[in-house]
């Protein structure tokens, strides 16, 4: 039997409950619905040989933005968006911040970050300088931490703000960088 379909496809509607890799028992099927999810389920598990065609020829030779369409959707397929557009996201967030702010006729409270130099990792046990010092310095001078408050999230490589702007009630999500 050969199946055509989306194999690497975004999650479908219904989230976990619905797809393949559902962790449901089967004592919790109840439904029409939920008979044919076990059904095909099972079905699926008697594949030996899958697969998988890596291009998308659906569309082929079309405009500009549906190439970028078709790489947007391949990008989130495989989780591999690029953070080049962070620094947008950022200001949104800034902006949306003082928003909510405003609204709620609130102050934001700013929480900056605690900044110290971290030690240098290990030297290798073959390193050739044996009486190198280390320093034992491990905070900044302010000026470099007034630097470093200034900076955007996205210049940071885990996109960690070093300001945090807050109020009470404001919304908060936890998500990947990206």
């Amino acid at each position: 039997m050969i199946f055509a379909s989306d194999c690497a496809q975004l999650p479908p509607i219904g989230g976990e409950r619905v797809s393949l890799y559902s962790r449901r028992k089967m004592e919790d099927v109840k439904t029409y619905s939920d008979h044919c999810a076990v059904i095909g389920k099972l079905l699926w598990h008697h594949v030996t040989y899958v697969v998988i065609l890596c291009k998308n020829m659906r569309n082929t030779g079309e405009s500009d933005m549906d190439v970028a369409f078709h790489q947007a959707l391949e990008n989130m397929r495989y989780k591999a968006c690029t953070v080049g557009e962070n620094k947008y996201k950022d200001e949104i967030n800034r902006l949306g911040c003082i928003r909510f702010a405003s609204d709620t006729q609130q102050e934001l409270t700013v929480f900056f970050s605690d900044d110290t130099i971290s030690p240098k990792a290990e030297k290798k046990k073959d390193s050739k300088s044996k009486n190198s010092k280390t320093s034992t310095i491990n905070t900044i001078s302010k000026d470099l931490q007034e630097v470093l408050w200034d900076l955007p999230p996205c210049a940071h490589d885990l996109h960690a703000p070093p300001a945090l702007s807050l109020c009470h009630g404001m919304p908060v999500t936890s998500a990947e960088p990206g």
